[in-house]
């Protein structure tokens, strides 16, 4: 018997015409990984919460959701909350002012565990995670990344049978994604946990995944076991496949005939067949000159001088940071879960002050520099939070309220709002509310937003989360356009690969200051833990590759498509 069984699910939801899911039916066997991908807005987190009642949305259903035989409906709160755990996509715990143990314990609570077997459970998970050290700190005071590992970790302490998670590592760090795969790995080969995971971009997990489900306006596109999605993706020509693993990518990109049976999964498979290649073919290429040499301009016009701030006068998040951005750049600042990302932005625009030293922008309106709180019109952020940031009734609102005291006619103004929206392709959702639409949706109408200020400083805070690869492309061409009129643009990110791929300058922020600054190329070639995986699949075969792209050049310059 399957242990979750979906019988020709559909849904819509009220006030739409079009359903959100559309005939789904899945069978899941007890212990085996369902991974769930698909574009931005293609029902990924919709189906997921189905999955439970208490996240069940509003609106017309039909077909039917079966838990060991049982319908989802006829089982009791109890029972579903002993044995189904749902991570949503969104961090839950914004606005919780409790501390990380009250939080790790609530659902042990819930279940009426014991106290003894309560305590072993939260050890447990604080030890796995690597969160002990927060649980006396109050929710309210970490990063979203850090919330994330806390809702991972109050999932996890259950004890689920079902573990469903909506795109669970987003948001996290190198390491912390490691650890957590370890654990994911653990729950359902060892303990048979059924687990269900949605994602916008397959990582290393896919090689492990019994099945690949791949959904296209809420019907079930795609499905199968990894190597079978990879070729349907690629036979279909379909924009998901910039969603596989670099493995699959850089080898199909030198061997686009390739059967199933040939594609490498993994990271080690894909170096292994490098390094038999560089054996058997030879190569006179094996380096690739560092393009990316800083921005268009050498002009700061950010400046962080020995930048400190401390949370409620006692977590120390930044200590003399110092850093300067230049006009014209795509600066990306990456780091561990909590190291002060957000924080730095939020500084920039002038909402966190410092304790010491200054953060200074160059105010172009007055030809000097100036700090940061003093001319924030200078600056647009896109926080990592958008709640709140919305504010208007339809997407199309939201964007021409963006451009509405400048120059133009109330039509040029129409006509500049719709070809914006088609080049980052949210144009079908104009007239959406964007409170309804889903994250990566929402993300997209949220950058088109801050894009449209103009201002000559851009701050995006996560840019990519939630975004399909295909999506991620668009933004990314959009930023190099911006950054080519003289807009200094400054990410926080955990998405390496579009830093890679897009920044022209990378800082790593470690223990409250900037341990390193570098070009992506020598950043990314240098480091073995936060780097790429096309950086670490051709370690040893090239040298300052850190893209599939810069990978395959190389490969097929050496000619390695020849059989």
């Amino acid at each position: 018997m399957a242990h979750i069984q979906i019988d020709h699910l559909t849904f819509t939801y009220p006030h739409s015409s079009k359903p959100a899911l559309d005939d789904v039916s899945l069978d899941l066997k007890p212990g085996s990984l369902l991974m769930l991908g698909g574009k931005s807005g293609s029902g990924k987190s919709t189906l997921l919460s189905h999955l439970t009642s208490a996240t069940t949305p509003a609106g017309q259903r039909s077909g039917s959701i079966l838990v060991d035989g049982v319908p989802l409906e006829d089982m009791t709160t109890f029972s579903q909350m002993s044995s189904i755990a749902l991570v949503p996509q969104h961090s839950d715990l914004r606005g919780v002012t409790g501390k990380v143990i009250d939080e790790l314990a609530s659902g042990l609570v819930r279940i009426n565990c014991e106290q003894s077997t309560m305590r072993s459970r939260i050890a447990e998970a604080t030890a796995y995670f690597g969160i002990e050290s927060w649980l006396d700190r109050n929710v309210e005071e970490l990063s979203d990344g850090q919330r994330r590992l806390v809702s991972l970790a109050s999932a996890m302490v259950v004890s689920p049978r079902v573990l469903i998670l909506d795109d669970p590592i987003s948001q996290l760090d190198p390491t912390s994604v490691a650890n957590f795969l370890s654990i994911l790995y653990d729950l359902y080969k060892e303990l048979k946990v059924t687990v269900i995971m949605s994602t916008s971009v397959f990582g290393e997990i896919y090689a492990g995944a019994d099945e690949i489900v791949v959904l296209d306006a809420g019907k079930i596109a795609y499905e199968g076991t990894p190597s079978d999605i990879a070729c349907s993706l690629y036979r279909g020509n379909d924009q998901f496949v910039y969603a596989l693993p670099s493995s699959i990518r850089i080898y199909h990109g030198v061997h686009p005939q390739s059967s199933p049976d040939a594609l490498p999964l993994t990271v080690g498979a894909a170096h292994n067949w490098m390094k038999a290649e560089l054996e058997t073919k030879g190569a006179t290429a094996r380096h690739l000159p560092d393009k990316r040499m800083g921005g268009f301009s050498e002009q700061p016009v950010i400046k962080f001088e020995n930048a400190s701030f401390c949370y409620g006068g006692e977590h120390e998040v930044l200590k003399d940071v110092s850093l300067s951005v230049t006009k014209g750049s795509v600066h990306a600042i990456v780091g561990t879960n909590g190291a002060g990302k957000s924080t730095m932005l939020r500084m920039v625009a002038g909402l966190v002050p410092c304790d010491r030293g200054t953060v200074m922008i160059h105010d172009s309106r007055r030809g000097r520099w100036a700090k940061a709180n003093q001319s924030t019109y200078e600056v647009a952020l896109l926080p990592q939070d958008l709640d709140g940031f919305f504010t208007r009734e339809t997407v199309r609102a939201e964007l021409e309220s963006m451009v509405a005291d400048s120059h133009f006619s109330q039509d040029e103004i129409e006509r500049y709002v719709e070809d914006f929206s088609k080049t980052i392709g949210i144009f079908s959702y104009l007239d959406v509310n964007p409170r309804s639409l889903s994250l990566g949706e929402r993300q997209l109408a949220a950058i088109a937003k801050v894009m449209m200020q103009e201002t000559p400083i851009l701050l995006l805070d996560e840019p990519t989360e939630g975004i399909d690869p295909f999506a991620q492309r668009k933004v990314g061409k959009l930023l190099h356009e911006l950054a080519k009129r003289g807009v200094a643009i400054l990410i926080a990110s955990q998405d390496l690969r579009f830093c890679a791929e897009y920044a022209t300058g990378v800082s790593l922020l470690f223990a409250g200051d900037v341990a390193t600054t570098e070009t992506p190329q020598a950043f990314f070639s240098s480091n073995v833990l936060y780097t790429t995986q096309a950086s670490r699949i051709s370690r040893g075969v090239y040298s300052n590759c850190v893209t599939d792209d810069e990978v395959i050049v190389l490969c097929l310059e050496n000619g390695w498509q020849k059989s």
